[in-house]
């Protein structure tokens, strides 16, 4: 038995299987392998879009990297001189407010989870 019949005779099994299939279960799978393949589609062709650059998301963690740049920028020994070095309670403060945003996004971050769920 050749290759090609072998592919023939399992592609006839398979259109066996899903014509035995009812209706209404064989539109599912059509309809989640066309969003799949559009999935697919989309992720080969880059994927971000404009608005997934603007996600509450992308911006927490904008903005979460530059206070950590800027903390780390100004708490360097070797810094720029121009910038002012911050004091104990200054840096506390910074803190606090690093650590409510990261509260703030787990916070959404469980909302979203609970509404896709």
């Amino acid at each position: 038995m050749t290759e090609s019949d072998q592919e023939a005779r399992l592609k006839e099994a398979l259109r066996r299987q899903r014509e035995a299939l009812p209706e209404d279960v064989r539109d599912r799978l059509a309809a989640s392998r066309r969003e799949a393949v559009a999935a697919l589609e989309e992720s080969e062709s880059g994927g971000w879009s404009l608005a997934e650059w603007f996600s509450p998301r992308s911006l927490a963690m904008a903005a979460a990297a530059s206070a950590a740049i800027a903390l780390w920028v100004a708490l360097s020994p070797g810094g720029d001189p121009a910038l002012p070095l911050l004091s104990a309670p200054e840096v506390a403060v910074v803190q606090d407010l690093e650590l409510l945003e990261e509260l703030e996004f787990l916070a959404w971050l469980e909302e979203e989870s609970q509404g896709a769920g």
